[in-house]
């Protein structure tokens, strides 16, 4: 049988920029695409062992994908500006700290 590979996964979504964890050290910061593939990647080996790859490895991929919303990557966008000191309060509205855990990124993954 031949499992699903996130690896193979072309869509115009996973082609963007779309950051899921900003670096706080450098300006590598973790994109969506890669969090998401390297989650199924690791599901897809522990599912091994239930033999059930193809469905662990489309959890890991869906898990965080609302992540892409406007909304999160508008957090961001604060975050990284904060910790590069180009972030100018009244130019660029609330502080990461005030928006942290309002943005609902994890109901999406879970249902």
């Amino acid at each position: 049988m031949d499992h699903f590979s996130p690896s193979n996964l072309k869509t115009k979504a996973t082609q963007s920029v779309a950051m899921a964890h900003p670096s706080s050290t450098d300006l590598h910061h973790q994109l969506v695409k890669s969090h998401l593939c390297s989650v199924s990647n690791i599901a897809l080996e522990i599912a091994k062992k239930f033999d059930c790859e193809d469905a662990a490895a489309l959890i890991g991929l869906l898990h965080d994908f609302v992540k892409y919303s406007c909304a999160f990557q508008r957090y961001m966008q604060i975050i990284i500006k904060e910790q590069s000191s180009h972030y100018d309060p009244d130019l660029d509205g609330a502080v990461a700290k005030q928006l942290k855990g309002s943005i609902d990124h994890s109901t999406a993954g879970a249902q």
